[in-house]
Formats: structure tokens, sequence, C-alpha cells
């Protein structure tokens, strides 16, 4: 960086140089080392990474899912949009008529300055031998190691609503849109050689555990200020036996934890 962006002080061949210029040389660098202008750190960004915990479902009736809900709205009184998630349904499947619903698990914030969402974290942990009284695995999978079998029926989204009409999900704008994967290229299975170490108190209560790690990188989305963006997992309900059901099982929000870990790039500021 040239001094001349530093200080109007100049020390060249030719002027003058005395203590009074030169302490007011130091003073103007070190208000700019107190506080950097905007300027001069445009493109510069400091990495905050939010992570979205597990929130195990409510027990009771067969079918409580609680806090998963549904894509469609089938109760009037639920709210006066049609679908939660605009394009999810949108996704084709061997046998597309064989879901009846979406069950969605999301996650919403908002920052009061602009932002840049970098990068979007799905971990879905499944453990046969139970965790916190729940088991967690897919009946499609195969056991010793468990293993989760291979899927491509699983969606994710980033959509930032609308600032105008922020309830009106037909309004939202579908930044992201990550569906039709292969599951094994994101799969993680224990070491079947190496025993599970509890070297944690309390320890873990299940076994060796297994999944997926689904990451979308370089987004590179910028957010305006006040912008409320949402991370949705969508996973399918199949209503009558086939290669889907067999996987998921009738009740498909009680087959992983899920977590997630969103990264995003803030700009550097006096505040």
């Amino acid at each position: 960086m040239s001094t001349r962006r530093v200080t109007k002080q100049q020390f060249a061949d030719g002027t003058t140089i005395d203590g009074n210029r030169i302490e007011v040389a130091l003073r103007d660098i070190e208000e700019i080392a107190d506080r950097v202008p905007a300027g001069l750190i445009a493109n510069r960004f400091t990495q905050t990474q939010i992570s979205m915990g597990f929130q195990p479902v409510l027990s009771g009736a067969a079918n409580w899912k609680q806090p998963w809900m549904t894509f469609q709205n089938s109760i009037a009184s639920e709210a006066e949009n049609t679908f939660r998630v605009k394009g999810s349904g949108a996704v084709t499947h061997a046998n597309p008529y064989d879901v009846s619903d979406w069950s969605l698990w999301e996650v919403s914030l908002q920052r009061s300055h602009p932002v840049i969402l970098d990068s979007f974290d799905l971990f879905m942990v499944q453990d046969p031998g139970g965790s916190g009284g729940q088991a967690y695995y897919m009946p499609g999978g195969s056991p010793s190691p468990y293993i989760p079998p291979n899927v491509r029926d699983l969606q994710m989204f980033v959509l930032v609503d609308n600032p105008f009409l922020p309830e009106d999900r037909a309004q939202a704008s579908m930044v992201v849109h990550k569906a039709d994967f292969d599951s094994d290229a994101w799969l993680f299975t224990p070491n079947p050689s190496a025993p599970v170490v509890s070297d944690m108190l309390p320890p873990h209560p299940g076994g060796s555990i297994s999944g997926w790690s689904v990451r979308i990188s370089n987004l590179r989305v910028p957010l305006a200020p006040y912008s409320r963006v949402r991370f949705v997992i969508a996973i399918p309900q199949y209503d009558s036996p086939g290669p889907g059901q067999t996987n998921w099982g009738l009740q498909p929000w009680r087959t992983f934890a899920p977590s997630a870990s969103v990264t995003l790039l803030e700009p550097n500021t006096d505040g």
C-alpha cells in the first residue's frame, strides 16, 4: 500500500524532515491501525460458522413427528400457502407415485448486515444402537456394522424470504436446491476392526455411528441486510410398499439424527 493512502506527510528528497512531521505521520498510522477504513478491507471477510443442533422427535402417537413438518399443508387452518418449500415437488423419482408427501426439517436465520453464504453442511447420523433411548437407522441398511442404503430422494434447500411478504412462501427466492444425488458419495461408516472407545463422560449411549455428510460449498450467495434465510432438509414419505419405503420405513423422520453447519463470510466492522 502506498504511504499516500496512510498519511498526508510525505518524506522525499528535497523535503524537510522534523520531529513534528514524523509525529503527525505516526499518528495517522495509529488511527488507521485502530480503525481500518471500509475501503481498505472491501474484499476481506471474516468466516462465521453457525451450527444447528439435533432435536429428537417428540414421543407420543405413532405418526407424531415434531419438529418435522409436512411439505404440503393438509389442514386449511395451518397456513394459507399450499406448499412450504418452492420447487420441492418438481423432483422426479424412480416411482414418483409412491411419494405421498415430504417431511421437512427447517431452520432460519437473519443477519442485520450484508453477508455472503459460503457453504451448507448437513450431517445425518444413524445409530442402530440407540441414542437417548431412540435408535436412528434406516431399515433398508445392512447390519454389522450398520451401513445405510444408497438413496437418491433426499433434498436440500436454501431459500430467502421476500422482505415485504416474508410469510408468503410463494414469494421466496430459492438460491440453492440440491437433489437427485447419490448418497453413497457422502457416506461415512465406522471402522469394523476398531472397537468403540468411550473416552468421554457421560459416554455416548449408542454404538458405532454411520450416516451421510453432505456438503454444498463455494456458494458465494450475497445476502442483503435483514434477509431471512431458510435452510431446509426434505425427505420423502412413501404411501405404499416398494424400494423407497423399504429404505426409509414408515417413519422416515426417525431414521437419522440431523444436524447442520452454515458458513457465512462477514465484512470486518468496527462495531
